[in-house]
């Protein structure tokens, strides 16, 4: 049994889904059952049920999932910690990510860098994730923040967080009563849109949903910072058009309603599965935590 055995089958078994786990793990998906089938005949034991439409944790696999996170969980930390002290010169690690989603896990990640291992110098590159993928391949970057699916042989795939496409708007409007909001109800509103330097190939693909609704979007306003796009809607200069993690708590007198019928936005940590820096593995360690912690 290998580390690359666990880490496929917690991949399976959180996502309870050959095809998703596989784009995660950046493999194929043959490749993918392939290791399953050879921790199982290692264990002797089924750990999934599994046909063309349904994939479920058998007892047997729900234990082994709560082991293997655990034996996962320790290696990366020993990993960590072990990289630490075998070198205490500063090193720097560089991220790339898109400060306009205010993610809200990266603000406690630093924290607990700069008080745990201030020998880490942390240094912030604005990129999209088609940048991202650039930034990666040059080596430009050592990790960074980009939207799923990705699937790159030379990258491992961590999935963050995930989000809904929302409306923010003030609670007295007429829409503001609907559990979820259509697309095309939006047709005549005037709408704000984060900035499209922001995230080109994005906000292709939102103009490109509400053409598909049947309009042209009449974009009032593009943003290059949430907060600033909040008061926008309390003036009255439109409603926005965001993912909820983005804006993650709603003023007095605003609503955000999900959009109906559109996909989640899942967002990655992505980093080359041949870089060895022990920052990353720290900053990897540490963001394990946190994000753990916060899904408590």
């Amino acid at each position: 049994m290998e580390l690359r055995h666990l880490r496929c089958f917690v991949a399976v078994a959180e996502e309870l889904h050959f095809r998703r786990a596989a784009q995660m793990l950046s493999l194929t998906q043959p490749a993918v059952s392939h290791l399953i089938s050879q921790l199982e005949g290692e264990l002797n034991a089924r750990l999934l049920d599994r046909s063309r439409q349904h994939v479920a944790l058998t007892v047997a696999g729900k234990t082994m999932l709560k082991r293997a996170k655990k034996i996962l969980s320790a290696v990366e930390d020993a990993i960590a910690e072990a990289a630490l002290l075998g070198g205490a010169e500063r090193s720097r690690l560089r991220i790339g990510f898109v400060e306009f989603t205010n993610l809200p896990f990266l603000g406690p990640v630093f924290h607990r860098l700069a008080e745990d291992h201030p020998d880490i110098e942390i240094e912030s590159v604005e990129l999209y994730t088609a940048e991202v993928i650039a930034a990666l391949k040059e080596r430009r970057i050592e990790v960074g923040i980009a939207i799923l699916p990705i699937t790159h042989p030379s990258f491992v795939v961590r999935p963050v967080i995930k989000g809904r496409w929302c409306v923010l708007m003030p609670a007295t409007d007429v829409l503001a009563s609907e559990k979820e909001i259509s697309l095309a109800s939006l047709a005549k509103r005037r709408l704000i849109f984060f900035a499209r330097h922001i995230n080109p190939p994005l906000y292709d693909w939102l103009v490109e949903q509400c053409v598909t609704a049947g309009f042209k979007p009449r974009v009032a306003y593009q943003s290059t910072q949430p907060p600033v796009a909040t008061k926008m809607v309390q003036d009255g200069v439109g409603l926005f058009l965001i993912s909820d993690y983005v804006v993650r708590e709603v003023p007095d007198g605003l609503v955000l309603r999900p959009i109906k019928g559109f996909p989640e936005i899942q967002l990655a940590a992505v980093w080359r599965a041949d870089n060895k820096s022990p920052a990353l593995k720290t900053f990897l360690a540490t963001l394990r935590k946190v994000t753990a912690a916060k899904a408590k």
